[in-house]
């Protein structure tokens, strides 16, 4: 199959992706993706509390896929991290079951709510809760609010056999 690369350079190069990374979701080319995003951040030159917030939001959006996915299958998913201006975008997608599409929506329209402090009264409130898969996925939410910019952006898209297209979109504005 061929591509038109023109087309998709375009496309990049457009909407300001810096990293892109389709494929499986295991641990080998998780490591892979933060080196890649590593080379990227140092390029930025940005301070370490924001590549540690980039990196945060990044780690816990994949965690949060992970948990939401069948252990004996493997994960294929997507991750972007894009820049505009002085916003950086993250955005993850992979397929779930219905059941924990509808988690994730009730888990982040809960979240949504919240206002930072808020969050970090529920976040301290959590960590005293049982460490099951819901509450991992919980917790994990809960940071990537925190240290988003803005509300947590999602997309539930039926895909096939009744499951479904998660689409996480964070955006963090960087001060330097």
């Amino acid at each position: 199959m061929r591509f038109d690369l023109l087309r998709f350079h375009t496309m990049i190069k457009q909407k300001q992706i810096c990293t892109l990374y389709g494929g499986t979701m295991e641990p080998e080319n998780v490591e892979g993706i933060i080196e890649i995003l590593k080379g990227r951040l140092e390029v930025d030159a940005l301070t370490l509390q924001v590549t540690q917030s980039i990196f945060s939001i990044f780690v816990e959006q994949i965690h949060t896929v992970l948990y939401c996915t069948n252990k004996n299958e493997k994960a294929y998913g997507t991750f972007i991290l894009g820049s505009e201006g002085k916003t950086y975008f993250l955005q993850t997608g992979i397929i779930v079951n219905t059941e924990y599409a509808h988690l994730l929506k009730s888990i982040i329209d809960s979240l949504n709510g919240m206002d930072k402090n808020a969050l970090r009264i529920y976040y301290k409130e959590q960590l005293k809760m049982g460490w099951t898969k819901i509450e991992n996925i919980q917790l994990g939410l809960i940071e990537v609010a925190r240290r988003a910019s803005s509300k947590i952006e999602y997309e539930l898209i039926p895909y096939a056999h009744g499951q479904i297209f998660f689409a996480m979109y964070t955006a963090l504005v960087v001060d330097n």
